[in-house]
């Protein structure tokens, strides 16, 4: 027992301190570059990495469940066989989708309508191979069981970079670009880190040949693709919202909405290391053949996701606008409705708990899949609409409207599969008196917008409404 709370406490420890150092780093930049600049930035960033998974095929998030699935049946060789072809699949993909972007570079800088664009473009591009060598590393790390490590690759190591290597750049160049290439050269040095660690952790594994290894690589694709295409439409669930606001307003609009993401997703961030530890031991059990342990750790991870995560929401969205001035600056306070949005809508995402973990470590990921897409498309559709109709609080609507669509579709297709994980009061329940409790203080002592409170009320009916039919499916079901 001391043991796992030592490993768990290691792993949120550093995850957090990576999570202040981009706390650091954002708000650094944000108050160097300005809205404008800042925005830019952000935009850029988001065309970069949105479709940066597509074109992976599945082969990072499936990696993870492989790996840990042979450990358990104590087929190392497969292990090795994995690694080597995953890695050389990585180098393809990663040249591939360098090619693609700078062709289309020309494209995006003409659709986004900033000239200024093309250069921190060209300054992302040109490093996206890193960016899959740091995901191929993270996926190694992650099916070796080694989360620690690879905890403090991806949340600390290179987040710490990015602050040193970033803010150095613009404090001798004092451009957008340098802090682009910044960003850049902390993948690249994690990637090169992690990828010692790596061969230094395969080289431990003894190969037995008394057994044919038996391991496909089209087997890791054929699971990796729904995963794959369900991450990219989580990715746009979670980043299409920039990309229309840079189409629909402007730069200073980014600016100030990829603020309030920034605060919003850096407090989900605060639970990731949880989901990484579910996923490898689900993963390791669903191998060992011991089904039943999966449910014990969604359990765990749910419960005290939302022990750390909502109070923090709380308090965020009780002192949005105070909170933005003190920490970025007088220029950013115009975010404080969407940062308000936003809170209720993550906490609904972090009250999912590591159910993409579940799919993945049960082999049900065309179900995930589909969901995801369809709430993807949902939210595109939604951000166009409300956008226009509220301007850029209208895209934090949408996307706290599609995470709750999300978390309640992925709880009505674990039941439709006779899963039931959520035992004694639902995480559902718990979010939403928390948020109704925070509603009410803040209407009660501090006098705000009043149209956010509309949308509040009418998205607060939904959620109530939505309650009763949960339960009348499950009585019905039930009979």
């Amino acid at each position: 027992m001391i043991s796992k709370i030592k490993k768990y406490g290691f792993g949120l420890g550093t995850n957090w301190f990576g999570i202040a150092l981009t706390v650091i780093t954002q708000v650094a930049f944000a108050r160097l570059l300005g809205v404008s600049d800042y925005g830019r930035l952000s935009l850029c960033l988001a065309f970069v990495l949105l479709p940066l998974a597509i074109v992976d095929l599945g082969v990072a998030p499936s990696t993870p469940r492989f790996l840990a699935m042979n450990i358990g049946k104590g087929r190392y060789d497969i292990v090795l066989a994995i690694a080597k072809k995953t890695v050389w699949a990585t180098g393809v993909i990663a040249l591939f989708y360098l090619s693609l972007m700078m062709f289309l570079k020309p494209w995006i800088v003409i659709w986004m309508n900033m000239p200024k664009a093309e250069t921190t473009l060209w300054c992302l591009i040109i490093f996206s191979p890193a960016v899959y060598l740091s995901r191929w590393v993270s996926s190694i790390l992650k099916g070796l069981g080694r989360i620690r490590t690879q905890i403090f690759l991806d949340s600390t190591l290179q987040r710490g970079f990015v602050l040193f290597m970033g803010g150095g750049a613009w404090y001798i160049f004092k451009t957008t670009d340098s802090v682009a290439i910044g960003y850049g050269l902390s993948y690249l040095t994690t990637g090169l880190v992690g990828l010692f660690l790596c061969i230094k952790e395969l080289r431990k594994f003894e190969v037995k040949r008394d057994e044919p290894c038996n391991f496909k690589f089209k087997d890791l694709l054929l699971h990796g693709i729904p995963i794959n295409i369900a991450g990219l439409a989580q990715r746009i669930l979670r980043r299409c919202d920039v990309i229309v606001v840079g189409a629909l307003l402007d730069e200073s609009a980014v600016g100030l909405y990829r603020v309030a993401t920034t605060i919003t997703s850096g407090i989900q961030r605060l639970i990731t290391p949880l989901n990484t530890f579910a996923l490898f031991h689900m993963s390791k059990n669903v191998g060992e053949g011991s089904m039943n342990n999966i449910m014990n750790y969604y359990n765990k991870v749910v419960n005290l996701s939302i022990c750390l995560s909502l109070p923090l929401y709380y308090l965020i969205f009780r002192h949005a606008e105070d909170f933005l001035v003190a920490v970025y600056s007088s220029e950013y306070s115009a975010a404080a409705p969407v940062l308000k949005v936003l809170c209720v809508g993550f906490a609904f995402f972090v009250a999912m708990g590591p159910m993409g973990a579940v799919f993945n470590a049960i082999g049900k990921n065309w179900i995930r899949m589909w969901i995801v897409i369809g709430v993807g498309i949902v939210n595109i559709l939604l951000n166009i609409l409300l956008i226009r109709a509220l301007g850029l609080v209208g895209a934090a609507v949408s996307t706290s409207i599609c995470f709750f669509i999300l978390y309640v579709l992925f709880n009505i297709s674990f039941r439709s599969m006779d899963i039931h994980f959520n035992k004694g009061a639902s995480p559902f329940l718990t979010v939403f008196v928390g948020m109704l409790i925070a509603s009410f203080l803040e209407i009660s002592f501090l006098k705000t917008n009043t149209g956010f409170y509309i949308l509040l009320s009418i998205f607060s009916f939904i959620v109530v409404c939505t309650l009763p039919a949960i339960k009348t499916y499950n009585v019905l079901k039930n009979r």
